[in-house]
Order: structure tokens, then sequence, then C-alpha cells
């Protein structure tokens, strides 16, 4: 794997490991053009690993990605609310066991199905 960096026709760029076929492929950096950025692992052109998803106007999550999304363990936080969740997400999603911290301190705690406490 080589290091590259690429531009693509939406503006959005990437630096890091590549594949044989050019796509993003390892560690990397992809920025997107509207400003934010996912930094970590990627496979055959997808954010797929460990890494950080970071939107300064509207998120942060750090975690697990799967085929491009946030799947898996993680920690995000909604800079619009305040609210912080900490647990498990399934395509972008809370999905499973997790705690949500809310912007007052108020915590909640249990199992979440698409993005909804179920207990």
């Amino acid at each position: 794997m080589s290091s590259e960096d690429r531009y693509s026709i939406s503006g959005d760029r990437y630096s890091g490991e590549v594949d044989e076929d050019g796509k993003s492929h390892g560690i990397g950096t992809l920025t997107f053009d509207e400003g934010g950025y996912y930094a970590g692992e990627f496979k055959h052109g997808k954010a797929h690993g460990k890494g950080t998803t970071h939107y300064p106007e509207f998120f942060t999550y750090v975690g697990e990605h799967r085929d491009g999304r946030s799947h898996g363990l993680g920690v995000s936080e909604n800079h619009s609310t305040g609210e912080i969740y900490e647990g498990f997400v399934v395509n972008s999603m809370k999905h499973g066991q997790g705690k949500l911290v809310k912007s007052d301190g108020t915590v909640v705690e249990g199992t979440w199905e698409d993005n909804e406490l179920i207990e």
C-alpha cells in the first residue's frame, strides 16, 4: 500500500494509504468539502475500523466504523445539544447497550434500538 493525496469530484480530499485500485485502504484522512473529516482506518474506499468522524457544527464520533458508517462501540458528542452518547451503534444509530449524558448532566442508561431507548 502506498500513500497518496487524492481529490474527488465533490471536492473531498483523501490523504493516506491506498489499495491496488487507488482506493483509500489502511490509515488515512478524508477531509470533506463541507468542512468535516474522517481520520482512521479504511477498507477499499470506505471508513472501516477505528476512527474519528468530526463535523465542527454538528457532531464528533470516535469509535468503530463499518462500510463507511459508524458501526460498533463508540462515543458520539452532539455539538448542538451538548449530549454525549457512549455505547453501541448500528448504521450510525444508537443500537444496543449505551449511556446518554444530557447537557443538564442527566444520565440515561439502557438498551437502544434505531436511536430510541427501549428499556
